[in-house]
C-alpha cells in the first residue's frame, strides 16, 4: 500500500471538509485534526486555507470536469451554480478518496 504524503493527507481532509462544511466553515483546526496533523506540517506546504483551497480545486475538482463541463461553464450565467451542481451529482467524488 502507497504511503499518503503529508500534502496528500492535508488535501484529501480539506476537500472531505469543504465539501461536507463548506469553505467557511472549514478551519485550519479542522483540517489538521481530520489528517491528524499539526500546523507546522501545513503551513509548511502552504501559506493559507485560501492556498489550500487552490490546490483543492486544481488537483481534486478539475480533473473530474470534462471539456463540456468547460463549455458549459464559460457559458453559463452562474457558473458557481452549475458546478455546485456537477459536484453535488457526482457521488464518488468524497467516496473514491482515499482518506480515513
Amino acid at each position: 500500500m502507497k504511503k499518503t504524503s503529508t500534502r496528500e493527507k492535508i488535501l484529501n481532509s480539506a476537500y472531505k471538509l469543504f465539501y461536507k462544511k463548506g469553505f467557511n466553515g472549514t478551519s485550519i483546526d479542522d483540517i489538521l485534526k481530520d489528517a491528524q496533523l499539526n500546523k507546522g506540517s501545513l503551513y509548511h506546504i502552504f501559506k493559507s486555507k485560501k492556498e489550500v483551497l487552490l490546490a483543492v480545486i486544481e488537483e481534486k475538482i478539475a480533473p473530474i470536469l470534462t471539456e463540456e463541463d468547460y463549455k458549459i461553464i464559460q457559458a453559463e450565467s452562474k457558473p458557481l451554480h452549475f458546478l455546485e451542481q456537477k459536484l453535488l451529482d457526482v457521488d464518488f467524488l468524497i467516496l473514491s478518496m482515499d482518506v480515513h
